[in-house]
């Protein structure tokens, strides 16, 4: 897993901010902001190769969705 990701994944679970990210082993992967219990706010797809541009979007999308601007 990509350290970018991992860096994103911990940050958002330190600020309870739910993500999802869903695999289909031959498309890659759907990365989202929310989940299935409490609804998604944006949700986008990426390559297996793209996991370092999954992290840079999710920082992204929750910076704009949850963090003071």
């Amino acid at each position: 897993m990509s350290d970018k990701l991992v860096a994103a994944l911990q940050k958002f679970y330190a600020m309870e901010i739910n993500v999802t990210i869903e695999s289909d082993w031959d498309a890659g992967f759907t990365v989202a902001i929310g989940n299935h219990r409490n609804g998604f706010v944006e949700a986008e797809h990426f390559h297996a190769q793209e996991l370092d541009r999954a992290a840079e979007w999710l920082e992204e999308k929750a910076a704009s969705s949850f963090l003071p601007g």
